[in-house]
């Protein structure tokens, strides 16, 4: 299967093409008519490929449900009808019924129950601001009301599908099965991620460095974005429902690792607050202990969240200025010295190491014991 984003990029190849053909010398105006013409059906094809993403993917309930009334409260969803719903769930039906590919009622409310307006027009498209706007706006009250009635009523937003449901506009995993809802709704805006979380999402699968996201709903790709306040606020809620803090990814990384490696340093406070291990492994070198506190000083942020976060880890034991100490002197480009004036800034660097290992060793041995 050619992907939607392959297509536009063959598209735009052939129109560059074309637009040098059209201006090259040697064409006469029969030829640029001809050739331009040929650029106007592309970049109409073009045009409408783009579309794919505006408009609701033409899902039928028969082909994924067997229950009358299951099949029922599909097409209410889609006609947002709050009414049929309510008289459907009050008749008993099963909105954590599953049907091919582990298609729930959840999964369908979140996508046929949104408003699809009608698709732009490829210039509104290309105005500044506008992917955002329409965005959010195919996220509205009704849709949420839907939605959270749903979740209300018991249906699991952890339910892991088995299938793809639609192209999902070139993402690179587009052929994998949808991740669960619990996972897609982490791009959203808070409330539905405050609402899933509420009604039995698994903390886990949205902040879990295993759990590949091998599906983004391409409503949200297109432009839906989490603002700092959210993300501080999810990561709080996750935290409060017991989520491992200190799960690490194929690479050895935990959360507040990479939190602390990206200057997301609002989010690490967060988590050594909440206990996340400062002191474990640089990955592939067990003797770097403490790795966040070498990044933290790396670049000599002092903002007011790094310095907050400097303050909470000399609290926990870290020497900043020991660190302070080895980040100046691993600066020292010796390799173009003397080896006589290089040795002693070497032997230095060594013994300010052993000195840091061995301060670390010591507060992990004695977290240890006091855990034992």
């Amino acid at each position: 299967m050619i992907t939607t984003k392959k297509k536009q990029l063959k598209l735009k190849v052939l129109l560059c093409v074309i637009a040098a053909l059209i201006m090259a010398s040697g064409c006469t105006d029969e030829d640029k008519r001809t050739t331009a013409m040929i650029a106007g059906a592309i970049r109409s094809g073009l045009a409408q490929s783009n579309q794919g993403i505006y408009q609701r993917p033409d899902w039928k309930a028969e082909d994924y449900f067997d229950n009358p009334k299951v099949i029922s409260l599909c097409y209410a969803i889609k006609k947002r009808d709050t009414v049929l719903i309510d008289k459907l769930i009050a008749e008993g039906v099963d909105v954590n019924t599953k049907g091919t590919g582990n298609m729930t009622p959840l999964l369908w409310a979140f996508v046929q129950g949104r408003p699809w307006n009608e698709p732009p027009s490829f210039s509104k498209r290309n105005q500044p601001g506008f992917t955002e706007k329409w965005a959010t706006e195919e996220f509205d009250v009704v849709h949420l009301a839907i939605f959270t009635k749903l979740l209300e009523h018991g249906a699991d937003p952890n339910v892991r599908f088995t299938a793809t449901f639609f192209e999902t506009s070139g993402d690179i995993n587009g052929d994998k099965p949808h991740g669960p809802i619990t996972r897609i709704v982490a791009s959203l805006p808070f409330s539905y991620f405050d609402v899933v979380m509420k009604n039995g999402g698994d903390p886990h699968l949205y902040y879990s460095h295993n759990e590949q996201p091998v599906y983004r709903d391409r409503v949200v790709r297109a432009g839906i974005t989490v603002n700092k306040a959210d993300r501080l606020k999810k990561l709080q809620l996750i935290i409060d429902a017991g989520v491992d803090l200190n799960q690490v990814n194929g690479e050895g990384w935990t959360p507040l690792m990479t939190a602390v490696s990206n200057g997301n340093y609002e989010e690490a406070i967060i988590l050594v607050e909440a206990g996340a291990d400062w002191l474990v492994a640089r990955p592939g070198n067990p003797d770097f202990l403490a790795p966040v506190v070498n990044d933290l000083l790396r670049d000599d942020n002092q903002s007011p969240s790094s310095l907050r976060l400097i303050e909470l880890l000399e609290k926990k034991g870290a020497d900043i200025d020991l660190e302070r100490e080895i980040a100046r002197v691993s600066k020292i480009d010796t390799l173009r010295m003397n080896i006589d004036v290089a040795r002693p800034i070497v032997e230095e660097l060594a013994r300010l190491r052993q000195e840091r290992r061995e301060r670390y060793e010591q507060i992990l041995k004695t977290q240890q014991g006091a855990a034992e």
